[in-house]
């Protein structure tokens, strides 16, 4: 599995609490590679998408079945061609159990 990274919650976004149990990443901002960790209550399908600041999709890390309980992922900073992502601020989502959070991370050279 691979993953992203996280920092805030835009605007529109929902996260009620006890719906997907909250993102964290680590580090932020990001030089080579970062970790995300969330928990989820209840078994189910989860997605986890990356953006670019122009709202496109740079990669899509994670998309299946997981069991209830913590999962852990690296993201390694490229995007869905394998090429790596420039500098720049980037948008995570993850959906999971009827609910999504969302965030924001920094990539740095």
């Amino acid at each position: 599995m691979t993953v992203t990274t996280v920092n805030g919650n835009p605007s529109g976004i929902s996260n009620p609490a006890g719906s997907t149990a909250k993102l964290a990443c680590r580090p932020n901002p990001v030089v080579d590679r970062t970790s995300l960790s969330f928990t989820m209550p209840a078994p189910g399908l989860a997605t986890l998408a990356v953006y670019g600041p122009d709202g496109r999709m740079v990669r899509r890390l994670l998309a299946e079945h997981l069991p209830a309980g913590p999962t852990t992922g690296d993201w390694d900073l490229r995007d869905a061609r394998g090429a790596r992502v420039p500098a720049g601020t980037y948008f995570y989502r993850l959906e999971a159990t009827g609910r999504s959070q969302a965030g924001s991370l920094v990539v740095v050279r």
